[in-house]
Order: structure tokens, then C-alpha cells, then sequence
């Protein structure tokens, strides 16, 4: 049987080629790395007029009102945790902190000839002593292929106070697998990682966030494998980020498996960005992702923030090619910039955050 494919949205103000147009590719690589930068650049105006549709302003009016209904039917899950400590940034939560850890081939746009060198290792061990310095605590999705070769590295930050959870076996697309395939991979991943730290896996994530919305059979199989939260889809999943296509807040699919989306920020009142990241860190000003922040707290409560530790590594291989830029930059000053975002925001596991989680 064929893998099922995510069906358009009707709900989606544009489609096909107007949707892959509407923004600008400087732009768009520069605001959501490796995220945003799947989204294929083009001529806004050219777009919109070969389309048909009406001006932006009556757009954006009409895509904010949609998102705005949907985030006023968004109801909390927990009691929000306020921060023990005062923050100099006037963030008062406390935010769960998430980690992808897997190494700079696993890129999928990487053709990595013979043997390539690892630099998980050091990475991650630079990042449990920056986290450690500051206190704070996260999730770790270990790569099942990570977890099989190092699994002292599992160990390590297992012990170090960190939850550990799943970003697959390999690093491969969910929806470019099928459901055998993909049963399969997470199965393993399962497997390893459990033998590793002696314990139950409760979280996964998919590499590349790439379980949609609209699509079920993914969440069918996690369920069916024990998981208690998947953490793979995003809020936006198609351009410009105008309308949200899931709430913003931790939510349970029908089958009772919960929903975990990483922060998706708000800004200008209608865009929605996946800021709460390494990404938003190393390439925007940290007053800027932390206005959003706040916003998030008022609006929504406490989110999910995510980093991967090749961004500590300005050393570390990457693919080259239009757009790949951002990939690499601001990792030299990253190291100095996560120490002062952990500073300014307490971080905790996603399940200490949100307690449903673990029942």
C-alpha cells in the first residue's frame, strides 16, 4: 500500500504555485533556517496577479482573523510554572528546552563520501556544559544511529538530568516513508535507546518536523509503539505562516497520543515564525525573538524550544548551495548567545512542563 500523503488544506488562503512564491527567498532562509528554507522562493506581486487573488492587505486581514479564532479556541493543558527567579529579559515562565542530536551528515542535502567524521560527540558534551553552567535541564531526541554508536553519550546525559527521547533511527523523512518503514525505524530507535538508558522512551520527534497536520497514520503507529507524546508538527506547515494549521499549545489527537509543538512566535500580529530556536537565536537579535516570547506567554503559556549542537560547532562540515549560508551562520558567537538566553529564561524537560505528559 502506498504511503499516505498530506492532503491540501481548504482551509489554506493560497495553494500550489502561489504558496511556494510568497516569500521572498533572502527573507525567508533568513528568518526560519532549515525550516522556512524548504519553502521555495519568488515574485510576491507576480504571484498574487497570476493567481488571481486579491490585494495582501485583504489577505493578511483574512488569514489573522483565522489564526485569531483559532488561537482564541486554544485552552490551556497545564498550570503554568512561573520562574523562581527574576529574569533580566521580563520572562516569567518556565520553557521547556529540546535538543536534536544528531551529527552534520545526517543533513539530508549532505553527500558525505567514504567515512565522514563524527562531531556529535563533542558537540553534545559542549552543550550538557554550558546547559549544566546555567542550570537548566531539557529533552534530548537521540538519533537512533547516534544512540546504537555512543550509547555512553545516552548515558551521559540521561544521567546528567536530561529526559531522553526519540528522533527516529535514521535521520529520513517520515513522508517519504512508508508505514511499514516507518514503524520500523522508530521501532529501532525504540530499541536502542531504551537499551541504553534503561528505560522507557516517552517522546518522539520526527526529523525535519515532517509529520503534517492532516496526516494520522504516523500518530496511529506511534501509539501503537507506546509513545506517550509526539513533538514533530509544526503550528505552520506551509508558507508564509500566516495561518495556523494545529493550536500552538500541547493538544491530544484522537487516539489519545499527545501533541507537543515547538514555540511558534507571533509577530506583527498575523506572521507566525519557528523562532524559539537555535536558528532564531544565531540569526535575529535576542530582543527581537524574546518580544515574541513574551507574547507567547501572554497568548499561549509556556513552549517548546529547539537547538541541535551541530549550531555550537562553527567548525562542523555543511552542505553547500544557495540558501545553505544560514545553516552555518552565527554558530561562531552561538555558544556565548545560548549562555545568555539560559540566563535569561529557566529550561526544564518537556515533561516537567507540561505534567499531563507523564501520566
Amino acid at each position: 500500500m502506498p504511503p499516505e500523503r498530506a492532503r491540501p488544506d481548504a482551509r489554506e488562503p493560497f495553494s500550489g504555485a502561489a504558496a511556494r512564491g510568497l516569500y521572498p527567498l533572502a527573507l525567508t532562509r533568513f528568518l526560519g533556517s532549515e525550516i522556512l528554507a524548504r519553502w521555495a522562493d519568488g515574485a510576491l506581486a507576480q504571484t498574487l496577479a497570476a493567481q488571481g487573488h486579491p490585494s495582501m492587505r485583504g489577505t493578511l486581514e483574512r488569514s489573522y482573523g483565522e489564526s485569531r479564532n483559532r488561537r482564541v479556541a486554544e485552552a490551556p493543558v497545564i498550570v503554568h510554572k512561573v520562574c523562581p527567579q527574576t529574569r533580566s529579559a521580563g520572562l516569567s515562565m518556565v520553557h521547556a528546552l529540546s535538543v536534536d542530536v544528531e551529527d552534520w551528515y545526517h543533513d539530508a542535502a549532505v553527500r558525505a563520501a567514504g567515512t565522514p567524521q563524527s562531531r556529535v560527540e563533542r558537540n553534545t558534551l559542549q552543550l550538557l556544559d554550558i546547559m549544566a553552567a546555567h542550570g537548566a535541564t531539557g529533552t534530548f531526541f537521540f538519533l537512533g544511529e547516534v544512540a546504537e554508536r555512543l550509547p555512553w553519550l545516552v548515558r551521559r546525559v540521561a544521567g546528567a538530568g536530561h529526559e531522553i527521547g526519540s528522533h527516529g533511527y535514521q535521520h529520513r523523512h517520515v513522508m517519504r516513508m512508508t508505514r511499514r518503514e516507518f514503524r520500523e525505524d522508530v521501532s529501532r530507535s525504540l530499541r536502542v535507546i531504551e537499551d541504553a538508558t534503561g528505560g522507557p522512551v516517552r517522546g518522539y520527534r520526527a526529523p525535519y518536523f515532517s509529520i503534517k497536520a492532516d496526516v494520522r497514520w504516523p500518530i496511529e503507529i506511534l501509539a501503537d509503539l507506546g509513545v506517550c507524546y509526539d513533538a514533530s508538527i509544526l503550528a505552520i506547515d506551509r508558507p508564509p505562516g500566516l495561518e495556523l494549521v494545529c493550536p500552538r499549545q500541547p493538544f491530544r489527537h484522537a487516539n489519545g497520543l499527545w501533541e507537543v509543538p515547538v514555540a511558534i512566535l507571533q509577530l506583527l500580529h498575523f506572521w507566525h515564525l519557528p523562532l524559539a530556536s537555535g536558528a532564531g537565536f544565531r540569526l535575529l537579535p535576542r530582543w527581537l525573538v524574546y518580544r515574541g516570547v513574551r507574547q507567547f506567554e501572554r497568548s499561549v503559556g509556556p513552549g517548546v524550544f529547539y537547538l541541535h549542537p551541530w549550531e555550537l560547532d562553527p567548525l562542523s562540515p555543511a552542505a553547500r548551495g544557495a540558501g545553505r549560508w544560514l545553516i552555518r551562520a552565527g554558530r561562531r558567537g552561538f555558544a556565548e548567545t545560548l549562555a545568555a538566553v539560559l540566563d535569561d529564561i529557566a529550561f526544564v524537560p518537556i515533561t516537567e512542563v507540561f505534567a499531563e505528559l507523564r501520566d
